[in-house]
């Protein structure tokens, strides 16, 4: 009977023991779903995880391409822009350099175009004082260069004190004197020491034009050099001329066998002088540096002559004068 008790209980505890794991099994199967719908989600949310990390990965890749693009693009515009400044630089050196080149090249043909008009080139006279004064702009400009010609014509007189030397043939002559028309030719040549100043030189001749058979039937003709000085007065186109005077007067005295004037006999006096000369010159302009004009001159000379020069003549005339002039 224990026996069989041992049976039931064993029986019984081996019932109890296989509801208890078909229990178990029950529940691990509704569990076992559960955990592997639990598995596939995990799985699931971490591939979705993966490709949202990739995508971003990609989009960060595919922007840094871009950046670094664009940083290409910008790198390759800075060197075209550098390029061409330097190109632009080069062009505009090469400009200034054909400039220059033109530049000495026109100087260069200037300087020999200049050197071959120099010959015919007139000569710019540099005036030796200031001529920018505002007084002088309507008024004739005289300065540098200075020519003036002058002949004439008048009366011319001499005359002595005493009674010349005696000499084989020829016929005395007390207080000889002798008053005739007179002609005169002279060129100065000088420039322009201040404005409206000249200082020149000069040679001269002034011969006796009609011969008088009275008072004492002589002759003369004189023949001169002189320095002087001729001044512009411009505001009235007025000029006056003053010169020293050195002369040698060639007297001729008749013979006294004939009157024929061939036979005359010469005598060489020789002396110091002095001229003055006043009279008006017609300008055109300011700028004209040639002029015509008319003046009157006196001339007085003292010469001397004769054995050991003791006898002295004066002479004195009065002319009428045309100038040519230059100034």
């Amino acid at each position: 009977m224990k026996h069989n008790l041992y049976l039931i209980l064993m029986g019984m505890m081996c019932i109890g023991l296989w509801a208890i794991g078909a229990v178990a099994q029950e529940r691990a199967a509704d569990a076992a779903p559960a955990d592997a719908s639990d598995d596939t989600t995990g799985v699931s949310v971490a591939a979705e995880g993966q490709s949202e990390l990739e995508l971003k990965a990609e989009i960060a890749r595919a922007e840094a391409e871009k950046a670094k693009a664009e940083a290409e693009k910008a790198k390759a515009e800075a060197e075209l822009a550098q390029t061409k400044a330097e190109a632009e630089k080069a062009k505009a050196e090469a400009e200034k350099a054909k400039a220059e080149a033109d530049a000495e090249a026109q100087k260069a043909n200037a300087q020999t175009n200049a050197s071959m008009t120099a010959s015919s080139a007139p000569v710019v006279e540099t005036p030796l004082y200031n001529t920018d004064d505002a007084r002088y702009d309507d008024q004739p400009n005289h300065r540098g260069f200075y020519m003036r010609f002058t002949p004439g014509l008048g009366v011319g007189t001499v005359w002595a004190n005493g009674t010349m030397d005696p000499m084989p043939g020829v016929e005395r002559i007390n207080d000889p004197f002798h008053s005739t028309v007179t002609g005169t030719m002279g060129l100065d040549l000088g420039a322009g020491i201040v404005r409206n100043l000249a200082l020149h030189v000069g040679a001269f001749i002034e011969k006796m034009i009609l011969r008088d058979q009275h008072p004492t039937k002589m002759a003369f003709s004189i023949f001169g050099v002189d320095a002087g000085l001729s001044w512009y007065f411009t505001d009235l186109e007025l000029f006056l001329t003053g010169q020293f005077r050195w002369v040698g007067m060639l007297i001729k005295t008749p013979a006294v066998s004939c009157t024929d004037y061939f036979r005359d006999k010469y005598g060489w006096y020789k002396g110091p002088g002095a001229s003055l000369t006043i009279g008006r010159e017609w300008f055109e302009n300011a700028r004209d540096q040639g002029a015509a004009g008319i003046g009157l001159q006196a001339n007085y000379y003292r010469v001397y002559g004769g054995i050991r020069d003791h006898f002295a003549f004066n002479h004195f005339s009065l002319l009428l004068v045309l100038t040519f002039t230059r100034f």
